[in-house]
């Protein structure tokens, strides 16, 4: 193997491994620390690590023999393919959160307003797989308003 491939096939893990982290970190933040700024912040720097996995891979394909590219394991194993699915799956939750933050309305518990915020709620939080039944609660928490009615 060419020592242009192998440091390009370093380069690329590293880039890589980034992509597959950038959830994961995020979610250490916890929700309380979560503001609009961090969330476009990491979907800015994710974005930018997809677009150099991106111009890495083509030249790893450039690179490499096709022989190379049925032997290595960077291509056997279609390791571009695998960082491609954890970056939608990490751009889908931040961009969910964004949307969700802009647009999810506020309820003040008035019964004449329960029907149009249900179907805005229902759209836009509670049909989104990626997000968890916790996030959910905390999204609808978020959105009443008002005094807590006592019974």
């Amino acid at each position: 193997m060419v020592d242009d491939l192998k440091d390009l096939l370093v380069e690329q893990s590293t880039i890589i491994a980034s992509i597959k982290r950038v959830l994961a970190n995020f979610k250490k933040i916890g929700k309380a620390n979560v503001t609009q700024y961090k969330v476009k912040k990491r979907l800015e720097n994710l974005e930018a690590l997809w677009e150099k996995c991106q111009r890495q891979h083509v030249r790893l394909l450039q690179v490499a023999t096709a022989e190379e590219q049925r032997t290595v394991g960077y291509f056997s194993t279609d390791e571009f393919f695998a960082a491609e699915d954890d970056y939608h799956e990490s751009a889908d939750h931040l961009a969910d959160i964004i949307v969700i933050s802009y647009l999810v309305t506020e309820f003040s518990g008035k019964f004449a307003e329960w029907e149009n915020f249900r179907g805005i709620f229902e759209s836009l939080v509670a049909s989104k797989e990626s997000l968890s039944n916790t996030q959910k609660l905390h999204y609808l928490k978020a959105s009443v308003t008002g005094a807590t009615p006592r019974y």
